[in-house]
């Protein structure tokens, strides 16, 4: 008498080798490499220097003549751009002064540049074609404005400047109620 149920078996028999022959051959999840992560940065950072002599902006720069540290360990410098190019971002410079509050004595304060706006133009000219200036001021009384938003337009910067210097009723009360 014939087992007609035999066939049945030696093809499940076969499946099963099969599949752990395939099994055999496919690397294990725990063999792989790992993987790593690394998130990144990018920092720009503007540098102007200024001539001690001359007091015109350093324009020679390279990246030799920097040293960068993130926490008290140096990094390296990828990239370095000196001078204006096309792709380099422009500055905003902002002239900002405290208010010249009449009365006062003249020591140290904005009010000693009154009528001698035209000091900074020579600074201004030197700015590159899309590098733009704004004008600000405080009061001690605790009043703030910006006066002039930023503008590539020097001449405008100098004339809010003079306009910003000139003098203001002093709303402190005297030196002997501070």
């Amino acid at each position: 008498m014939k087992d007609n149920k035999a066939p049945g078996v030696a093809f499940c028999f076969l499946a099963v080798c099969t599949s752990a022959s395939m099994a055999l051959q496919q690397p294990r999840a725990t063999a792989q490499a790992p993987t790593i992560r690394v998130q990144s940065s990018l920092v720009l950072v503007d540098v102007i220097g200024q001539d001690r002599k001359s007091g015109l902006p350093v324009r020679d720069f390279k990246k030799e003549d920097f040293r960068l540290f993130d926490n008290r360990h140096e990094v390296r410098i990828a990239t370095f751009d000196a001078g204006a190019h096309y792709h380099t971002r422009p500055i905003t410079l902002w002239l900002v002064v405290i208010c010249n509050e009449s009365g006062l004595p003249k020591l140290g304060a904005s009010a000693e540049f009154l009528g001698q706006e035209s000091l900074f133009r020579p600074a201004l000219e030197h700015l590159e074609k899309n590098d733009r200036v704004g004008v600000a001021h405080w009061c001690d009384n605790g009043n703030s404005q910006l006066d002039l938003l930023p503008t590539e337009d020097r001449d405008n910067a100098i004339r809010q400047l003079a306009e910003t210097l000139r003098p203001i009723p002093f709303e402190g009360g005297t030196i002997r109620q501070r």
